[in-house]
């Protein structure tokens, strides 16, 4: 997000591997990965990026593009097209869970 500033990586990290949502207008992608943010413990409308994330996965959606959702991103892309809340557990839960959209 352009909004994003890191603070667990290196400076230059993330501007040499990563485009802010604003470099990303425009183009056209197969897919894409949403990765997490040690911010689960916050509303999503107090994440100073989330307006600017839900306009980015409204994008995806345009584009009718492939979105892998991890940790926190997938939390946020749950909640912004199905509603589904999150859950905070008190340790990490990971695997592969049957679901079903309703």
């Amino acid at each position: 997000p352009d909004k994003y500033s890191g603070k667990n990586s290196a400076p230059g990290h993330l501007d040499k591997f990563y485009k802010r949502f604003s470099q990303m207008k425009g183009e056209t992608f197969d897919g894409f990965i949403v990765t997490g943010a040690p911010i689960e413990h916050l509303p999503f409308e107090d994440v100073n990026y989330w307006p600017e994330l839900m306009g980015f996965f409204d994008r995806i959606k345009e584009m009718d593009a492939g979105m892998l959702s991890l940790c926190w991103g997938a939390m946020a892309s749950l909640w912004h097209f199905h509603r589904v809340p999150k859950h905070l557990t008190m340790h990490k839960q990971f695997g592969v869970y049957p679901h079903a959209l309703r």
